[in-house]
């Protein structure tokens, strides 16, 4: 049996709303793309890992400043009770110090989520400080996505 899983997700489409989750989500579908093992459940924002484990989480988010804001970014967010509370586990935050119209920024940060309840674990982004700005997303290519690979049994 393979305990191997890959899975990754893009945004559709851009999302604006500020101190929100970022929803809209969907598995790259891409002609030579594919997944590795169940992979990932989503709704309204919020994944769902298919089984325990130790999984690496890697997002990359494409940040346009379209106003007078200089800065956003987003919180990755892990909780262990369904949603109920959730634990920071990093940041992606971008700015600029002159600002420029449309202005795009991009960032990456992963963490080690160790799922020892499928059922339970639930991971999301939320956004901060938006205000003039978007997280940009496309239907037809990554501008903004999340990786998720399980390395091995939950530790």
């Amino acid at each position: 049996k393979n305990n191997y899983e890959i899975d990754q997700w893009r945004l559709n489409s851009s999302f604006s709303t500020n101190d929100a989750t970022v929803t809209d989500w969907e598995r790259v579908d891409d002609a030579t793309s594919t997944k590795i093992g169940t992979g990932m459940s989503e709704s309204s924002g919020v994944f769902t890992f298919p089984r325990t484990g130790l999984w690496l989480v890697t997002v990359h988010i494409n940040i346009r400043i379209t106003g007078t804001d200089t800065s956003a970014g987003v919180y990755l967010l892990v909780s262990a009770n369904s949603d109920v509370s959730n634990d920071t586990v990093g940041l992606i935050y971008e700015g600029v110090t002159e600002y420029v119209a449309n202005t795009n920024k991009s960032g990456v940060q992963s963490a080690l989520i160790n799922v020892t309840d499928a059922s339970t674990f639930r991971f999301k982004i939320q956004t901060t400080n938006l205000g003039n700005a978007d997280i940009m997303g496309n239907t037809n290519y990554n501008r903004t996505s999340i990786l998720f690979e399980r390395k091995g049994d939950a530790q």
